[in-house]
């Protein structure tokens, strides 16, 4: 499945696009005249000046600046990363994973692009457990994972508690998959 770049209706559609798929496609973050020769080989009848490039990547939210004049993608930034998520005992008790920004942008990047829910479902693989695939819900005006019963029973297997930690490890963030563990 591959990730899929929705753009905001007040970029160019084509540079838009073209600067996403140059970016996402880029293991290393890419300076502006890197990116500029990226999207001129691409589309060598519609030129790409700098201006227009920098004016697209300050309205791309996966386009993240990682230095003077260098951009990656935020998918691909974050293979590997992880974050530490405090366990509450309601998120215990429902079986769900309340998200705060920072983690809802981990799990569903492009929402912040668009602003509007996307139909991704993410794959969520418990250390020495099952691997659930689950979207995301609004719950109680909050994002959150609806993890169900085998997340109850896991944390229960392993004694977790509320204020204990779970590690959410990226797998792969522009396929949806990751890993998480009690600490």
């Amino acid at each position: 499945r591959q990730e899929h770049h929705v753009i905001n209706r007040n970029i160019s559609p084509t540079l838009a696009d073209a600067v996403a798929a140059a970016l996402s496609a880029s293991a290393q973050p890419l300076d502006i005249d890197e990116l500029v020769a990226k999207l001129t080989a691409r589309r060598p009848r519609v030129p790409a000046s700098r201006s227009a490039v920098q004016r697209t990547l300050q309205r791309l939210y996966q386009a993240v600046p990682v230095g003077a004049g260098r951009y990656g993608w935020l998918t691909s930034l974050l293979q590997g990363a992880t974050l530490c998520h405090p366990l509450s005992s309601d998120e215990i008790r429902r079986g769900s994973l309340l998200l705060d920004e920072l983690e809802h942008s981990v799990f569903f990047p492009q929402f912040f692009q668009e602003f509007q829910p996307d139909d991704r479902t993410v794959e969520i693989t418990m250390f020495g457990g099952e691997t659930l695939h689950v979207d995301a819900v609004l719950e109680r005006k909050m994002w959150s994972l609806r993890l169900g019963k085998p997340y109850v029973e896991w944390l229960s297997d392993l004694g977790a508690e509320s204020h204990d930690d779970l590690l959410i490890t990226v797998t792969d963030a522009a396929q949806g998959r990751y890993e998480i563990r009690a600490r």
